[in-house]
């Protein structure tokens, strides 16, 4: 039996694949648990829990602010947990996107939503009285 060395481009293609596989395997616990932080953000919203649903999604919405689908529900559950402010940046960072139908009448939507919000609290607060 003649054996026959390996040539150095398997060496360092071999060599390439393993510190990829390694950088990958370093990444899936982030990965899971960002995706798992995700999930429970989202059971949040289902049980209306909208300071907790505010908390969970508030990292993922700052990450990833070119993801319009995952901005819309950041800006829903804003105005649902009463941080108009954030919801009213947030609408507005998504002027002039190429969006979907669907994501049109959610955006809509929620800026209807919003707009009633903003003038709910602006008649509130008129109507308390001033504190010295």
């Amino acid at each position: 039996m003649v054996r026959f060395p390996f040539p150095m481009w398997v060496k360092v293609c071999a060599t390439l694949v393993i510190a990829l596989l390694a950088a990958a395997l370093v990444q899936i616990p982030e990965k899971w648990r960002a995706a798992m932080n995700y999930a429970g953000a989202g059971q949040f919203a289902e049980t209306n829990d909208w300071d907790a649903a505010y908390a969970s999604y508030r990292p993922f919405a700052i990450n990833h602010r070119e993801d319009t689908d995952m901005q819309l529900r950041f800006a829903e559950i804003c105005v649902k947990s009463h941080h108009l402010r954030e919801a009213e940046e947030t609408m507005n960072s998504l002027e002039g996107r190429r969006v979907s139908q669907y994501q049109l009448d959610k955006a809509d939507r929620i800026g209807s939503d919003l707009e009633w919000a903003i003038k709910k609290e602006a008649k509130n607060a008129a109507s308390r009285p001033l504190q010295n």
